[in-house]
């Protein structure tokens, strides 16, 4: 068991590694929100403030961590002509401290959640679609100076965290759920995930984000980026991701979003179209680099 404490710009947890049982078994005779309400949970957010040095010593204590960070530092994406020589090279003159925090709180808590059993289950796309998601949410926030912007980054790589937890509880189930998706004459994978478990991967993304007791913004993510009309708390976040990570989705489904609704979207959350138009033209080059970078976090 490894103990991993982050903490930085408004947002800290404290992770903890664990072995969870596979669930195979369990989804025939409990209910899948009952599962993963059992799923071993995390401990309660703490820990004072994190500088670069104890972060690197944080890494160091679990290899296959301080891997994917290095890897990602070694990338087309973020490294220049001469890569990073080790890691506390990678996380000061690559990457920076916030980016390793976020990176290494999203890769900790999806670690105990296998998904290796889920034929249909694609890890290169799952990464894609949260790594594009929490960089395009994050320039939205910078260029709009939204007060977000230290949460953009960690919400749009944990919205989708749910699935994950769908595809450990019920790989099978969930192979079926993807197949389903991929006829286009198919529902929205939701609606799948409700007919198959009578869960879909926002409500498992709260019941997860309960279980685990991770922030309440980035709770709220979890269960609500999928609602329009979401208007509790955190909603501000919430309307920050919604419409990015559809988005996002939209790039290899262009009917999934249309014109209007993207406005509408873009209405909630106090974003003038022109601003976000040039946001997504200045993005869009860094698209090729996050599929190839994606693909080292298979």
């Amino acid at each position: 068991m490894t103990i991993l404490s982050l903490h930085g710009d408004g947002i800290a947890c404290r992770v903890r590694l664990v072995r969870l049982p596979r669930m195979e078994n369990s989804v025939q005779t409990k209910s899948t929100r009952t599962v993963i309400r059992e799923l071993d949970t995390l401990p309660p957010l703490s820990d004072p403030e994190l500088d670069i040095g104890r972060l690197v010593g944080l890494l160091q204590q679990s290899p296959s961590l301080a891997a994917r960070i290095l890897g990602i530092a070694r990338s087309s994406f973020f490294a220049g002509p001469l890569p990073p020589r080790d890691l506390e090279d990678a996380v000061i003159r690559f990457l920076g401290l916030a980016l390793v925090r976020d990176l290494s709180i999203a890769f900790t808590l999806e670690s105990p959640l296998r998904t290796d059993k889920c034929p249909r289950f694609q890890a290169e796309r799952y990464w894609c679609h949260a790594l594009l998601t929490a960089s395009l949410a994050e320039r939205v926030a910078k260029s709009n100076r939204s007060p977000l912007c230290c949460q953009s980054y960690l919400a749009g790589l944990l919205h989708s965290l749910g699935l994950l937890a769908l595809v450990h509880v019920a790989p099978l189930q969930m192979s079926t759920v993807f197949e389903c998706e991929a006829n286009p004459e198919e529902a929205q994978l939701c609606a799948i995930e409700r007919r198959f478990l009578e869960v879909d991967h926002c409500q498992a993304g709260g019941l997860l984000a309960e279980a685990w007791q991770l922030p309440l913004e980035i709770a709220r993510v979890m269960t609500f980026h999928c609602f329009d009309d979401y208007q509790g708390e955190h909603r501000e976040l919430v309307a920050l991701i919604a419409p990015t990570e559809r988005y996002c989705r939209s790039l290899t489904n262009p009917g999934l979003l249309t014109e209007e609704e993207l406005n509408l979207r873009l209405a909630r959350l106090r974003i003038p179209c022109a601003l976000w138009i040039r946001v997504v033209e200045d993005w869009q080059p860094v698209i090729d680099d996050i599929n190839q970078l994606s693909r080292q976090l298979r």
